[in-house]
């Protein structure tokens, strides 16, 4: 299934401000007992998210902010279409509207693993999902040189289940190294918008 992406760079302030479900994460985890609803069978889940103060505030509502081009313009129509199809709130910051951009797999692909989150926001269930790539890793991603990038993409390429047969990595890679500047310089956020 292909899955529509706008990657953001996003500072620690418009976070606060922009997404009033903005938490930061447990100082260490909660593991809770779950019940697989397939097979019935109890397990502990890792949790980081303290949970919800208050409702999260819909993407389509931009707060006043006023839309910034896309950091790279689309250049073909499906493009401009993703452009256009990406959340209001999203391309208030600086983005890139993508497909199948899933910030786990990057992460990894810098980290060689996942590390805790810093903070959770997100927006209503019917509008997707928010991820956001722990500081760290975006730090490393924006401070990156050419050769360490061409590394990262390599590794990420290698193992990418929704990228799978794109060599684009290279090209993906050098657009998110400069989000990732973006979000470092803000003390923020590299973040990703799925749906699909």
């Amino acid at each position: 299934m292909a899955v529509s992406t706008t990657v953001f760079a996003v500072s620690e302030a418009e976070a606060q401000s922009c997404f009033p479900d903005f938490r930061p994460s447990l100082g260490s985890p909660v593991t809770e007992q779950s019940t697989n609803p397939f097979t019935g069978e109890q397990r502990g889940v890792v949790r980081w998210d303290p949970g919800l103060h208050t409702e999260p505030g819909s993407l389509s509502k931009t707060h006043g902010r006023p839309p910034v081009p896309a950091i790279v313009p689309p250049e073909t129509d499906y493009q401009s279409w993703l452009e256009s199809s990406a959340a209001p709130l999203t391309k208030t910051f600086p983005h890139i509207a993508w497909k199948n951009i899933e910030l786990i797999e990057l992460e990894h692909a810098i980290r060689g693993e996942s590390g805790r989150p810093d903070c959770f926001f997100g927006c209503p269930e019917d509008e997707g999902v928010i991820m956001q790539m722990p500081r760290a890793a975006t730090r490393e991603l924006a401070m990156a040189d050419a050769a360490t990038l061409g590394e990262i993409a390599e590794r990420w390429r290698q193992n990418s289940f929704l990228l799978s047969g794109n060599d684009e990595f290279p090209g993906i890679l050098k657009v998110l190294h400069r989000l990732a500047k973006h979000a470092a310089e803000g003390n923020g956020f590299l973040c990703s918008h799925m749906i699909g």
